[in-house]
């Protein structure tokens, strides 16, 4: 289901920052003088070493929980009934197994923060995850599954199109992954030729295949 592809996408695109932040450090540490070394270090600790705005996709957490239920008694009745059927079975609180808890936990927060922001095609999505009946009949359904498949397809080409995101799924494509950190390195005044940086991208990716 795209819904679930995207859930994955959420979770994967963690991984893939962390992975660029590493590898970028790494190339710039490596080719760097002491002095920008040095410099690199700094930024790293004070901003995104990446050199670009990364999208928020983490779910918010509950702030303040008064106005949440504020929020979900001002919801239409059977949004509120979905919206309790979908934290019955996903709150933190319910679930004993840790890592189901921190899988479902991510659900919960999104539910939440469907219900607050009144994103009911949201609310509607997780519930067709878990094969939850919504309340409504196939033909009040029909439009909103229609707004949410674009919506989560937007989504997913956002992420698709971010930095961490090409750059962990060019895994071994070494074209892609120079033109990528190239021009990264120029703005740290380190100025490469391709094959330098596809000789060191090599380098690098064997280090991981070698353990």
């Amino acid at each position: 289901m795209l819904e679930h592809y995207y859930t994955q996408c959420i979770d994967l695109i963690e991984d893939y920052q962390s992975e660029w932040n590493e590898d970028l450090l790494y190339f710039t540490k490596r080719f760097a003088s002491d002095e920008s070394e040095q410099k690199q270090d700094e930024d790293s600790d004070n901003s995104n070493s990446t050199g670009f705005q990364m999208h928020d996709h983490t779910r918010s957490s509950a702030e303040d929980e008064d106005k949440e239920h504020s929020k979900i008694d001002e919801m239409p009745a059977w949004a509120k009934r979905l919206y309790k059927k979908i934290a019955m079975i996903t709150h933190p609180d319910r679930i004993s197994s840790e890592e189901r808890r921190q899988t479902l936990e991510k659900v919960f927060l999104r539910a939440s923060e469907a219900a607050r922001s009144g994103d009911y095609e949201d609310l509607i999505a997780i519930a067709l995850e878990f094969d939850l009946e919504a309340g409504l009949d196939d033909a009040s359904l029909r439009p909103v599954l229609k707004t949410q498949i674009g919506k989560v397809k937007k989504k997913i080409q956002e992420i698709e199109t971010e930095v961490p995101w090409v750059w962990g799924e060019s895994f071994g494509m070494h074209d892609i992954r120079c033109r990528i950190l190239r021009p990264m390195l120029a703005q740290r005044k380190i100025l490469l030729t391709d094959d330098e940086v596809i000789a060191a991208i090599k380098e690098r990716e064997n280090q991981f295949a070698t353990g």
